[in-house]
């Protein structure tokens, strides 16, 4: 391998390959660079020494090879008084996309004397140019051009060649590709009941719901959909179908809004992705009429502290694998948020307990309703 070179990280590798499977484009956003003195790999997530950030000026496909993308950036003269060894390049998402190694460049502040723009270029083989898009700043892009023109710095000139001869190349990529294991969606809730929401069993086909299991005056508190919801005690709450079959039915009793931020609970087939379950009723084959006594209740509640941060678990969801990898298997998650009750408060996003039939995702934020996407890459399958 050459001194100088670019790679294109696992991150950006599994996205590449979830964009060629889905059809969809990357969106490069930012250029990062660093004073970090180190061997770059294809595992990292940041730099190792960030010195500075920006949007970049421009994203371009290669005229002389289309499978090429030119990535350009311009290190302003008010920006500098460290040195430049490390390159990054950010995608929308603000993961980093590709590393380069870079010749140790001192870059001056303006307070010097001596500053005046850098002008940064790195070419990445990605295969597809259509993989790669960008929203630019016309100004910035004209500012570029008009400091660039047609020539730039003999060494800069022999460092974009260097780095684009030693990028990613199509072959690569084409690996990679092959190592998507699994893609899809999954949905994480984040509600709980604070107090209350029992459940009993009326004289009719009704449940009973309160705050202590005795209809009174009490007032049922849950976390959901980022708000609490509150419901007073009601002795006819929730009606319980006849099952007319000969076979027992199970029904889920569920809380759920029921429009205008009015909330209810429901005795569905289903709980439906925005709803929290509260009890599963088991109603045995032949139940009609007002008595309900055979009628078998499961409390599902999960409770926590009033306090919503306070809790006894994380949200989380399982995610199964359709076809099992291989045992002791490596793989990757790729992760990215599709949406959720309030997108800024998702945090991070994070695989764990990776086992060959299936891994969890979890984040560390108070949002709610979290629909999350999923590519699975096997970095290691044969």
């Amino acid at each position: 391998m050459n001194e100088y070179y670019t790679l294109i990280t696992t991150i950006g590798q599994a996205k590449l390959a979830a964009a060629a499977a889905s059809e969809d484009s990357i969106n490069l956003a930012d250029i990062a660079v660093g004073d970090g003195n180190y061997t770059p790999s294809v595992g990292q997530t940041s730099l190792v020494s960030e010195k500075w950030r920006a949007s970049l000026s421009t994203v371009q496909t290669d005229a002389v090879n289309p499978g090429r993308v030119i990535a350009e950036g311009v290190v302003p003269p008010e920006a500098g008084g460290w040195y430049i060894r490390e390159v990054g390049l950010l995608d929308a998402d603000g993961d980093l996309f590709a590393i380069a190694k870079f010749p140790e460049t001192y870059k001056p502040v303006l307070e010097s004397g001596s500053a005046k723009d850098l002008f940064l270029r790195l070419y990445l083989d990605i295969g597809s140019a259509a993989a790669v898009t960008l929203s630019v700043d016309p100004s910035l892009v004209l500012a570029t051009r008009e400091y660039v023109g047609e020539q730039t710095n003999p060494l800069a000139v022999g460092v974009q060649e260097a780095l684009a001869r030693t990028a990613q190349n199509q072959k690569a990529i084409d690996e990679v590709r092959k190592c998507v294991f699994a893609q899809g969606t999954t949905h994480i809730k984040n509600k709980h009941v604070v107090k209350g929401f029992v459940l009993t069993k009326a004289d009719v086909r009704y449940l009973h719901l309160s705050e202590t299991g005795t209809v009174g005056s009490g007032e049922s508190i849950a976390r959901i959909d980022g708000g609490y919801a509150k419901l007073v005690d009601d002795g006819l709450e929730v009606a319980v179908p006849e099952n007319l079959g000969t076979e027992a039915i199970t029904r889920y009793a569920y809380l759920a809004d029921l429009g205008a931020g009015e909330y209810g609970v429901l005795l569905g087939e289903t709980v439906p992705d925005a709803a929290m379950l509260l009890y599963t009723a088991t109603i045995p084959a032949g139940n009609t009429g007002n008595d309900i006594s055979a009628v078998t209740l499961t409390d599902n509640r999960v409770i926590n502290d009033p306090q919503s941060w306070l809790t006894t678990a994380s949200p989380s969801a399982y995610v199964p694998l359709e076809y099992p990898l291989p045992s002791g298997q490596d793989y990757d998650v790729l992760l990215t948020v599709e949406s959720a009750t309030d997108r800024a408060a998702v945090g991070d996003l994070y695989p764990y307990d990776k086992q060959d039939n299936g891994f969890k995702v979890g984040f560390s934020g108070t949002a709610d309703n979290v629909l999350v996407r999923y590519t699975v890459a096997a970095i290691n399958r044969d």
